[in-house]
């Protein structure tokens, strides 16, 4: 048997809604190693109440810190 942490699964059609009941269609997946797998699992007992929400929040930082970066735009709507 191996080591893997087994996820509960939904329906395969099942469509989840968010908070507010927006619904949610499309799935994303991604391959990590063990270690990042491991430092996920710990933030996600600790910080978020699902995978989901927890990718949800990181990409809402990863938008914030990109659009930190930059630069604000002319008077002409150009950047730089």
């Amino acid at each position: 048997m191996s080591n893997q942490t087994v996820m509960p699964l939904r329906r395969r059609n099942a469509k989840a809604k968010d908070t507010e009941g927006t619904p949610r269609y499309h799935v994303l997946s991604l391959r990590v190693s063990e270690e990042e797998k491991q430092e996920f699992l710990e933030l996600l007992t600790t910080k978020c109440s699902s995978m989901s929400e927890m990718m949800r929040q990181a990409l809402e930082l990863w938008k914030a810190e990109l659009d930190a970066r930059r630069p604000p735009l002319s008077h002409h709507g150009e950047r730089g």
